[in-house]
């Protein structure tokens, strides 16, 4: 009778410490989100200077006398976003990587989200062992 009752606040004690590492990791996953929004934001203000160029470059050549200086340092402008674009295109997927997966090749790590179900799963279970008892 008592090992029931010490099993049953063993395995709630469990649960309770299940749904703390939930909260973690979902604290985790907003900031890997906040941070993948960050980059974004970065991403989109190149892009719209990449286009303002784009567009002046092409208003610039539509005129009879094209200024060729003005339409060089543009082009040398965009030039300069590129790189830096590449870069923070290649961390939103990385950061899309951590948190939604699917998780490279040889990984040990297991997506956020995956792990949070994996954790909820585990939940359950236990509830329903509790609920033998």
């Amino acid at each position: 009778m008592f090992k029931n009752r010490e099993q049953k606040k063993h395995f709630k004690s469990k649960i309770t410490n299940t749904q703390k590492k939930i909260w973690d990791i979902i604290f985790l996953r907003d900031q890997y989100k906040l941070t993948r929004e960050g980059f974004r934001a970065e991403y989109d203000r190149l892009k719209e200077l990449e286009d303002a160029a784009n567009v002046r470059i092409e208003a610039e050549n539509v005129k009879p006398d094209p200024d060729k200086t003005i339409i060089e340092q543009l082009s040398k402008l965009k030039e300069r976003y590129e790189p830096d674009m590449l870069q923070l295109k290649k961390q939103m997927s990385q950061m899309d990587l951590i948190i939604e997966g699917p998780a490279p090749e040889g990984s040990q790590q297991r997506p956020i989200n995956e792990q949070i179900d994996g954790l909820k799963q585990v939940i359950q279970l236990l509830k329903d062992k509790v609920a033998q008892l």
